[in-house]
């Protein structure tokens, strides 16, 4: 009878321990993941309607932390925790799995970003461009270079944000052409625009049109165009300028990209701006105001406060447009 009992309670114990750190991944997440990257909402759909895994079963709970901030981050949808995906990183990063690793300082610095704690995040990603030679993902090693590269240009860090976007081009044209490879082209492209060599951003926005077009991609024509635009306009070719501007306008119509139509229409003030017919202006920057993006609408306020000084209009607005100027600032 002790006998018996022993093996009882041998058998629940190594059950016990199994349970405890399982070896095998659940074999929902390899559907999930397959739709992650062209369809997050779906990803993100699956993992809400799937049982969390039990704490004790640490490869499934992590796995399971780590895709949900993944897909939360690509549905844009704003980090206002780490708790998740802190268990992703304290499982991952005491383990042999790179890809796994890199995901988890990646998305650990997407956490920091919308935490608004940008020198950690920096950290994070400096990490996970560390880990490139670890795992074979040419997608993920050339998101981790944009987003880097991101960061440093905004810090005016040129040189390397150069560096990184190079490196993420020579990343994603090692895949299947896609969207993500105009996304590549145009970082590059803008990085040598706020450097003022405009030769270089047009090349680039070209190439970004040109796979654009060939993966029959509107949405992506329509940022490429709407670059290309931003580069006529810097070098005074207002007429070309005002041609793709609304070229772009016209896709951003046509897709229902309610999003990005604020921005479109900003651009487009700015060219008749610059090609001083202010009432045409007005319009686009009073249109440009129906966004959540505050930069767009502190700098609509801005130039609308400007026209109106212009036209001589400034006395009746001026106190309004001040006040919501500095409310946006």
């Amino acid at each position: 009878m002790r006998f018996v009992t022993f093996l009882i309670l041998l058998y629940a114990g190594l059950f016990f321990s199994c349970r405890q750190d399982s070896k095998e991944l659940l074999l929902e997440f390899a559907e999930i993941e397959s739709v992650m990257w062209d369809h997050p909402d779906s990803a993100l759909a699956m993992l809400e309607r799937m049982p969390k895994p039990s704490r004790s079963d640490k490869l499934n709970d992590a796995t399971w932390c780590l895709l949900y901030t993944q897909a939360w981050d690509k549905n844009y949808k704003k980090h206002t925790s780490d708790s998740l995906v802190n268990v992703a990183l304290r499982y991952f990063d005491k383990r042999e799995d790179g890809l796994r690793k890199a995901q988890a300082w990646f998305y650990k610095g997407a956490v920091y970003r919308d935490l608004s704690q940008m020198e950690e995040a920096t950290t994070c990603y400096v990490r996970a461009r560390d880990l490139i030679g670890s795992f074979d993902d040419p997608l993920f090693a050339s998101l981790i270079c944009q987003t880097l590269g991101g960061v440093y240009r905004k810090q005016k860090i040129y040189d390397q944000a150069f560096e990184l976007f190079r490196e993420a081009i020579h990343y994603v044209t090692q895949v299947t052409r896609r969207d993500d490879r105009s996304h590549a082209y145009s970082e590059l492209g803008r990085t040598f625009a706020e450097n003022k060599q405009l030769d270089s951003a047009r090349y680039y926005f070209e190439c970004s049109l040109e796979n654009a077009e060939l993966i029959k991609d509107l949405k992506m024509q329509a940022m490429a165009i709407g670059d290309l635009g931003v580069v006529y306009q810097l070098e005074g070719n207002y007429e070309k300028a005002l041609e793709y501007g609304k070229r772009e306008f016209a896709l951003r119509q046509l897709l229902e990209d309610d999003r990005n139509m604020p921005q479109a229409k900003y651009g487009l003030g700015g060219v008749y701006y610059s090609m001083s017919k202010l009432d045409s202006a007005k319009i686009c920057f009073q249109e440009a105001l129906h966004t959540s993006n505050l930069y767009t609408i502190r700098g609509a306020y801005k130039i609308l406060y400007i026209i109106s000084y212009k036209q001589g209009l400034y006395q009746g607005n001026r106190t309004k447009i001040s006040i919501k100027i500095c409310f946006v600032a």
